[in-house]
């Protein structure tokens, strides 16, 4: 089995829809919970970046680095200022924007830096299969950039356990390769999952055995979770799968094929704080994906930590 490698933008862009308005910013740091995710479900983890952003390493991705696991890339930008505009001063997302994406600004070059980069690790052969957290959250990539696909969305709600507590980044690890059969299992069966839907366009899978694997292995991996670290954030993820062939596309366009399954998880934990039970959702859609992705059968991961509950 090939190792998987998490592929994501440090400093990440993010944009916040309020009632009083829409606001541009920069996370210049990823949560100790985010790259303890990140940490448990992948084997590698890459930071991109482009001047004149940059991303400094330290506590956990300090760790991860020095045990070989994050390394970080730097994006060639060279129409970059000496330094770095303050975000914080825009209130307007349309000031704010061409900081990052106008090509005629300076700084505009970052967003373009940080794509080509992505690109270059999509489309390498070194036994690793990466992959695309969402580094721009909420923001527009350039449609160069995008190509028009159909897909499945496969998201797994409230289903992966990542400690709520301080923990080392030895520990988690160790806790890792202790119970590797658990993730092996999680990872061999997602796969076999994603395998079928890419290949069969099928997302109606009330009866399907893969389905009942995948279940059992979540619950068994929150259930040693549970015993190693107590109280554990349940994550989401979300999959973007290819679906392409014509026939599909047009079949979803002519709306023949719809979201079609949703499967209540039980034995994960108690109710999510929303009040929603863990749960395995498959849909089909049109969706605009990065190019250099749309030859890899998984597109790119989404995944969100924010109050979605407690084992």
């Amino acid at each position: 089995m090939d190792q998987q490698g998490i592929i994501t933008v440090a400093p990440s862009l993010e944009v916040e829809r309020t009632k009083a308005g829409v606001f541009l910013g920069i996370n210049w740091t990823l949560e100790d919970s985010m790259l303890s995710y990140f940490a448990l479900y992948w084997d590698k983890i890459i930071f991109i970046s482009a001047p004149p952003f940059g991303q400094n390493l330290t506590g956990y991705s300090a760790s991860l680095a020095e045990a070989g696991i994050l390394s970080k890339v730097i994006g060639h930008n060279p129409h970059f200022e000496t330094e770095a505009p303050d975000l914080r001063h825009y209130d307007n997302i349309e000031d704010a924007l061409p900081l990052i994406f106008d090509r005629h600004v300076k700084t505009g070059y970052y967003a373009q830096a940080v794509i080509k980069e992505m690109m270059k690790k999509l489309n390498e052969n070194t036994g690793c299969d990466w992959t695309v957290h969402n580094g721009f959250k909420g923001m527009s990539i350039p449609n160069e950039y995008m190509s028009e696909l159909a897909t499945a969305k496969v998201e797994l709600n409230g289903c992966l356990p990542i400690p709520i507590s301080k923990v080392s980044i030895d520990d988690i690890l160790n806790f890792k390769e202790s119970r590797k059969d658990e993730f092996l299992s999680l990872r061999g069966t997602l796969d076999e999952l994603y395998m079928e839907i890419s290949r069969s366009g099928d997302v109606k899978f009330a009866k399907n055995y893969k389905i009942q694997q995948l279940q059992k292995s979540i619950v068994e991996l929150n259930k040693v979770s549970k015993e190693k670290f107590g109280l554990c954030h349940l994550v989401d993820r979300k999959v973007s799968l290819n679906l392409n062939a014509g026939v599909v596309k047009d079949a979803i366009i002519a709306g023949s094929i719809v979201g079609a399954y949703t499967s209540p998880l039980f034995g994960v934990g108690s109710a999510l704080a929303t009040g929603l039970v863990s749960s395995i959702q498959i849909t089909a859609e049109i969706s605009k994906e990065l190019k250099n992705s749309t030859n890899k059968m998984k597109l790119s991961y989404l995944s969100s930590l924010h109050g979605k509950g407690w084992i």
